[in-house]
């Protein structure tokens, strides 16, 4: 029985052809869009730097590395996945 799962909601950005399998690569697409708080002005830099620098680090490395997922040639083109569209993703823990 499985019970532990989790649902993602992602963008699709772009695929990448393995050959025998198409690579969908996604970017997170929360199902709330939250207010970017990456504002710039000079009293948020000066009360809180580190935070600053944290969030302006995580921000590239969510841009660098892209989750993904491979599929069929054959379920590829069944199911007609375009750059832009949104899918769920579910994650189900195994065992």
């Amino acid at each position: 029985m499985i019970d532990d799962k989790e649902v993602r909601r992602y963008k699709i950005v772009g695929f990448r052809d393995d050959q025998t399998k198409i690579r969908v690569l996604l970017e997170d697409a929360p199902l709330v869009k939250s207010k970017d708080d990456m504002s710039f002005d000079t009293d948020s830099i000066l009360k809180n730097p580190m935070g600053m620098a944290q969030k302006l680090m995580g921000k590239q490395m969510s841009q660098i590395i892209r989750d993904s997922f491979s599929i069929s040639r054959k379920e590829y083109l069944k199911e007609k996945y375009m750059v832009g569209d949104y899918v769920f993703v579910t994650i189900n823990r195994e065992g």
